[in-house]
């Protein structure tokens, strides 16, 4: 603790930061039994350390995000003391100042509270993250929507979710409170920390990108969706035709579906496929073309019962046929095709399929399976995790490997599904933090 501390006092961010790493490490090494009793003397000084303002206290931030997202016995611990800290820190500021410009400026005096009061979250909004999971919890409503007014003012990192800054402009000072409290009660489910929140297109793509994706603006290959070739009658040479990425957005759009603004991804790990997140009505799944135009699959975490019984562990015709019968199924020796609950999502992908043979793919299918039951609003999530997934495939082995994944997802138990999906909600938003701060 003493060469932290030290550390920490020094004036070099690197120095301290060395300090701060070296400190973490060691905290990771630490006995398992003694870990929470260490991290419970060693937080108030790292979260003190944040105070610096520099390379340093961004370190701090991300590191303490990674090791919460990482140990789901710590994580509660990481939150209590982040909230703490930002409590204290929230608390010195007038929100209600119309004149706050959110810029960070290093202290002009030497005492502790200017040193609070002129702290800003602007490299930090990860600490307020953590800060929020903790006050929803609390089931303290006033402490998420404070959290979020600092992530308004000190950050852009309000802009991923549907809420916008709650506006005190105008507003006596003993009117602010029921209002603020009116307002988050109808908003605190797109705050950022909330479990059940949508994930946005500005977090999927920075979180593809960080794992080797590379969308149709990066890629290095060229931007071909499909590469169709074979002869075209009988007697003809082989003729290749390609299917422009234009081509493709423009039949999934007509469907109905939304892209975001890097529309393909492809990956250089397995670069006979094409990956496209697409979105209905708030609902993602995953398109996945192989590029030679054999199969076209779409990955959907919220399909009917039914169609999840084909993994019911429970049934002995599970253990690897995809389009397994049921035990006591009436459907008699017709496979079981999966259909999504909602109709005017089922005739989106119907439509799709359509106008993907009519581009020339020849095997089209709808997959996945009731997989959000315990973790609501996780499509994004898994969809995500389906494409990283896939990623180490290659086109001889990946339709079995994603029937793999959904069968490994149905064996879940509640607590481990839970626990999995905050984890990769958690990274998904750091990365895009990340991005948004430029790093």
């Amino acid at each position: 603790m003493h060469r932290l501390l030290e550390g920490l006092s020094h004036s070099n961010h690197q120095t301290a930061t060395m300090a701060a790493r070296e400190h973490i490490t060691w905290l990771g090494d630490a006995n398992v039994s003694d870990q929470v009793g260490h991290w419970e003397e060693s937080l108030p000084v790292l979260l003190n350390g944040m105070l610096r303002g520099d390379k340093c206290s961004e370190y701090i931030c991300k590191a303490l995000m990674r090791v919460a997202l990482d140990n789901e016995s710590l994580r509660p611990v990481i939150e209590q003391y982040a909230h703490e800290f930002t409590h204290c820190l929230i608390a010195n500021r007038d929100l209600s100042d119309d004149g706050y410009v959110p810029t960070p400026a290093p202290p002009t005096t030497e005492t502790l509270a200017d040193v609070i009061n002129e702290f800003r979250f602007t490299n930090a909004p990860e600490i307020l993250y953590l800060a929020g999971s903790h006050a929803q919890k609390k089931g303290d409503l006033r402490e998420e929507a404070r959290i979020h007014l600092a992530l308004a003012r000190d950050t852009n990192a309000w802009a991923l979710t549907d809420v916008t800054p709650y506006n005190f402009r105008d507003e006596a000072p003993e009117a602010q409170e029921p209002k603020l409290l009116t307002w988050a009660d109808k908003e605190q489910s797109h705050f950022l920390w909330n479990e059940t929140r949508l994930v946005t297109f500005n977090e999927i793509g920075p979180y593809l990108s960080r794992r080797g994706f590379h969308g149709s603006s990066t890629s290095r290959r060229d931007a071909i969706a499909l590469q169709i070739s074979g002869p075209t009658n009988v007697g003809e040479a082989a003729q290749s035709a390609d299917v422009s990425q234009k081509s493709l957005i423009k039949a999934i759009k007509s469907a109905g579906f939304d892209v975001g603004a890097a529309d393909v991804y492809t990956c250089d790990r397995v670069p006979d496929l094409s990956f496209v997140p697409i979105n209905l009505q708030e609902h993602w799944s995953l398109l996945i073309i192989q590029r030679d135009g054999a199969h076209a699959v779409v990955f959907d975490s919220n399909l009917c019962d039914a169609h999840a019984l084909a993994f019911d562990t429970g049934t002995p015709e599970a253990a690897g046929a995809r389009n397994a019968i049921p035990e006591g199924s009436s459907a008699g020796s017709q496979p079981l095709v999966p259909k999504s609950p909602n109709p005017k999502r089922q005739a989106a992908y119907d439509a799709l399929f359509g106008s993907l043979i009519k581009l020339g793919v020849k095997q089209t299918r709808l997959t996945g399976g009731a997989l959000q039951r315990d973790t609501p609003n996780a499509c994004g999530v898994l969809m995500a995790a389906a494409a990283l997934e896939l990623s180490n495939t290659s086109a001889q082995t990946w339709i079995t490997a994603l029937d793999l994944y959904i069968e490994t997802l149905s064996r879940r138990t509640a607590q481990t599904a839970t626990h999995d999906i905050q984890r990769r909600r958690g990274e998904l938003l750091a990365d895009a933090l990340d991005a948004l701060r430029g790093l």
